[in-house]
């Protein structure tokens, strides 16, 4: 039966070879699917990554933040993990693989570790469908799964909305007027000179929400993320 919002969890063991878990997807002919695929592969730098068979191709490469907007452009907002992480990917062992799609949102963790992060926007993006473990073509490969487990969510996130554009600091004000000279952006992230004590807030106001932010202690201190704040 086809699923549409839910945590996929399984186990997977491979040596050389390169496989994957698809999933939202469709038949499309005898043994051939379509759809989101989790990729499993022996190499680090590609198990992890999300991958559209008959379709888009590689919609997010590994320790990647993707948008993908509704006219189907692709931007890498930023980084969840590094792309050749060692011990992420362990070649015949028993790996952990989970899959969590929830609306437009994508995540993929490998062992523990978050490998991609996609928000799809793009009408191209199935919204449910079945869930097919991959034998790929070419050469012969062994591939083994066990332990598979699914747990369908019942609600959906709203639409995305992305509060810092990475570029400027539109959409934030300073607590005060001594904080103007004290935020900046480059290079894509958001930063601090460290003084004078104070934050930046953002000008609309937000109720209910899972909010997904990075941050990065360059010095050893202290900071925080202020929620639901007033005052």
């Amino acid at each position: 039966a086809p699923v549409k919002n839910f945590i996929l969890k399984l186990k997977f063991r491979i040596g050389e070879g390169n496989s994957g878990v698809q999933y939202r997807s469709r038949l499309t002919g005898k043994w051939q699917v379509a759809g989101y695929q989790a990729d499993i592969a022996s190499s680090a730098d590609l198990a992890g990554l999300l991958y559209e068979e008959g379709g888009r191709g590689i919609l997010a490469n590994v320790g990647q933040l993707v948008h993908v907007a509704a006219d189907g452009t692709k931007s890498v907002l930023g980084a969840v993990s590094d792309a050749g992480q060692a011990g992420v990917m362990v070649p015949n062992e028993w790996n952990d693989y989970t899959i969590t799609a929830r609306g437009k949102h994508i995540v993929h963790e490998l062992n523990g570790v978050q490998r991609v992060e996609v928000i799809d926007e793009d009408a191209k993006g199935a919204a449910e469908g079945i869930i097919a473990l991959q034998l790929h073509t070419g050469p012969p490969m062994n591939i083994a799964f066990k332990e598979i487990q699914i747990r369908t969510l019942d609600a959906e996130f709203g639409v995305p909305v992305q509060l810092f554009d990475g570029k400027t600091l539109q959409g934030w004000t300073y607590s005060n007027d001594n904080q103007k000279d004290t935020w900046a952006v480059g290079d894509g992230v958001i930063t601090d000179t460290g003084q004078p004590a104070g934050y930046i807030r953002t000008e609309a106001d937000y109720t209910n929400y899972a909010l997904r932010v990075q941050l990065r202690h360059v010095k050893q201190g202290n900071s925080g993320v202020l929620v639901r704040m007033v005052g």
